[in-house]
């Protein structure tokens, strides 16, 4: 299994919409099976120790955090224009625009961009 496809497991529990309670079941019964999606229980257990590891950063990336968004210029009636988000993690800005990432390209932060309006 590869760093990618264990994140894919986790992300895809993490974002359904079942309860937090139902999320917990999901995952214990992926690791109760002998195999799930191609994946054995063994290499599906190492992607968890791998995720979870002794500082628990990889795991903790892969919980979207809200980016700090804001500005960094004027348009033309003197109103500060929101176009640029720093990553909760790393402190790396992104212009909104052309760098709208679901994960930071350097650190691997997941980004919430739940309730951001473009039009802001």
């Amino acid at each position: 299994m590869t760093e990618n496809e264990a994140k894919a497991i986790f992300w895809n529990i993490y974002n359904s919409e079942e309860s937090d309670e139902e999320k917990i079941a999901a995952i214990k019964a992926v690791i109760g099976m002998e195999t799930h999606n191609g994946i054995s229980k063994q290499e599906f257990i190492n992607a968890l120790d791998w995720l979870m590891d002794k500082s628990g950063a990889a795991m903790e990336k892969l919980m979207p955090k809200t980016p700090n968004i804001w500005g960094d210029g004027y348009d033309d009636e003197g109103n500060m224009i929101c176009d640029m988000y720093e990553c909760p993690n790393c402190g790396k800005n992104y212009e909104i625009d052309y760098e709208k990432y679901d994960h930071c390209p350097a650190c691997g932060q997941a980004i919430d961009w739940r309730g951001y309006d473009s039009e802001n």
